[in-house]
């Protein structure tokens, strides 16, 4: 496996293969069945890999690193597809691919770039006002979403418009009292799911801003780092920091 602790992970879609990331500068791919590497690590980073995603198609993965560069994978040889992009002059936080496995958005920092995947060209870059933590696509593919969550006043959820690159009417949303860990969207792009740092989890209506319903959690026992929606849009999952994974009907 890994000489160093993991740092990353993401599932292929056909859910038969896993690829991860490590400060051992290494990508490496495992098989879902067997619990077993799959083939050699991947190298090319020359720091850590802190985000791996993979193309919603499955022919894709790509890789960031601490140094701001990230490499794009041929799935299927395993080879780089491109030339390394040196997206970022600092940490990448965050990757997203779009619904169709063309683009992808990248974060570090304050900056938020949209790619293009076949041509390793820079589409978008969009520049935030806060210190974002993650980017996450719409079902759609015409919006993305951040959260940030460095200062106290900047703790918000931002939609932005992939076309324009401009914020979306309703953005930025406020509401959680403490910074935002993770955003995803629901499948039918009305509604999307954030954590906080305030230990609640909170669905927002995408059109409006508006918060749905009461807040999730709250507990001082736990706080979610990570959220996840379920491909029916029926469950709401949260990897917390008490080594549990919660759900709750959505």
């Amino acid at each position: 496996g890994h000489t160093d602790p993991l740092t990353c992970v993401a599932l292929f879609p056909d859910s038969k293969m896993i690829i991860t990331g490590s400060y051992d500068r290494r990508v490496r791919l495992w098989d879902v069945g067997s619990g077993q590497a799959s083939g050699e690590p991947l190298r090319g980073h020359k720091v850590s890999v802190n985000v791996v995603a993979v193309s919603p198609n499955g022919t894709m993965f790509v890789s960031g690193g601490g140094d701001g560069r990230i490499l794009i994978w041929n799935a299927t040889t395993r080879t780089l597809a491109t030339a390394p992009i040196q997206a970022h002059s600092n940490t990448i936080n965050s990757i997203s691919f779009s619904p169709d496995s063309a683009t992808i958005a990248s974060i570090a920092g304050t900056t938020i770039k949209i790619w293009d995947v076949g041509t390793a060209k820079l589409i978008m870059d969009i520049k935030s006002t806060t210190f974002e933590r993650q980017v996450a696509f719409s079902p759609e593919g015409s919006r993305i979403a951040s959260v940030s969550h460095i200062a106290p006043d900047q703790q918000m959820l931002r939609i932005w418009d992939v076309k324009t690159g401009k914020p979306a009417a309703v953005s930025p949303i406020a509401g959680h009292t403490g910074g935002l860990l993770s955003v995803a969207w629901f499948p039918n792009g009305q509604r999307l799911v954030t954590a906080s740092l305030d230990r609640t989890i909170r669905v927002w209506i995408s059109e409006t801003g508006c918060q749905e319903g009461h807040s999730l959690g709250g507990d001082a026992a736990w706080m979610a780092d990570y959220v996840a929606v379920s491909s029916d849009g029926k469950l709401i999952a949260a990897l917390c920091g008490d080594h549990s994974i919660r759900l709750w009907n959505a």
